[in-house]
């Protein structure tokens, strides 16, 4: 591949011949409540990745059958790539939640920190502050969440 530039600058356009780091696939996404998935199930878990140079483009949707057991706060592993690990690196993912107890009366977000590979779903509290979603706003059954986003990785 070249690096190839539409118009202005060279009558040919092209300025190099640098090979840009570009990937596709898919990956399983899951979810856990403080870090288990104690006994539950899912209807389905879809994950589809672009990586282009070290900026990784993602959506996934997990649904849940049965929630299981397990507690605490609420992430969504399995992401394709190991976030850049770099201080106060933080990244915000689009989110959809659907079939959950209040979810039209509270503010969720997404969010991949520093040197991690997954999303933790953070709630706005009444004190301004965002803490993980607690596993009990997640249904026990039919419970869903969508994600969108990007970050970037190393390499590049």
């Amino acid at each position: 591949m070249s690096g190839i530039v539409g118009g202005a600058g060279s009558k040919s356009g092209v300025i190099g011949t640098t090979e840009i780091d570009y990937e596709t696939g898919s990956f399983t996404p899951t979810i856990e409540f403080g870090g288990a998935f104690s006994g539950g199930s899912y209807l389905f878990q879809v994950g589809k990745y672009t990586k282009i140079g070290n900026r990784c483009f993602f959506n996934c949707s997990v649904r849940v059958n049965a929630g299981g057991s397990s507690s605490g706060g609420t992430v969504i592993q399995g992401l394709p790539f190991t976030s850049l690990n770099l201080s106060d690196n933080y990244s915000p993912c689009a989110i959809e939640l659907g079939a959950m107890p209040d979810t039209t009366q509270t503010m969720y977000a997404g969010r991949i920190d520093a040197n991690t590979s997954y999303i933790t779903i953070k709630q706005l509290a009444a004190d301004g502050e965002m803490p993980p979603m607690a596993s009990s706003q997640f249904s026990a059954t039919q419970g869903f969440v969508m994600f969108t986003g990007s970050y970037e990785v190393e390499g590049g």
